[in-house]
């Protein structure tokens, strides 16, 4: 009598699926289950202020009138954790500034880290959180950019 036959992966539909639960469970815990509310912000500052809430800094970075983005460098600290949120109709790109760190970055599909040199686009509307591993700055990018400041969707605070 001989064993059955046991394949040797989990086929690719059902591997994403496991895939995908387990990037929700860990960014469920990482923001604590928090549901989002609006947020705005009036004005990007024109050098480095801290973000309301935490003790990162991020100033404002101006492309030409006709280029149709919003940015800013942002410096994370080490302990810093950037809350699940999202941009309601823009791509958010953001690009790592420091060498030689690097970042996680969590949204509902996915965890993963962001390294130095590299970049990393979200989709429109994508949520996502962002832990640093150290000190850094990157640069964000918003598209199309914001009419005023800054906004998001961003998590509750109880």
């Amino acid at each position: 009598m001989g064993l059955p036959d046991i394949p040797k992966k989990i086929p690719t539909d059902q591997n994403q699926e496991i895939i995908e639960a387990r990037a929700a469970a860990r960014f469920a815990i990482a923001t604590k289950g928090a549901k989002p509310t609006h947020v705005q912000i009036d004005k990007i500052p024109e050098s480095f202020e801290t973000f309301p809430n935490s003790n990162d800094k991020w100033a404002r970075v101006d492309f030409p009138e006709e280029v149709d983005y919003s940015a800013c460098v942002y410096e994370f600290k080490k302990d810093g954790f950037f809350n699940a949120h999202y941009h309601p109709g823009r791509l958010e790109h953001i690009v790592m500034l420091t060498p030689g760190t690097s970042l996680t970055i969590y949204t509902l599909t996915k965890n993963f880290t962001l390294e130095y040199p590299n970049a990393y686009l979200f989709d429109r509307g994508e949520v996502h959180a962002v832990k640093p591993n150290q000190d850094l700055k990157i640069l964000c990018m918003w598209q199309p950019k914001f009419e005023t400041g800054w906004a998001a969707e961003f998590p509750e605070t109880t």
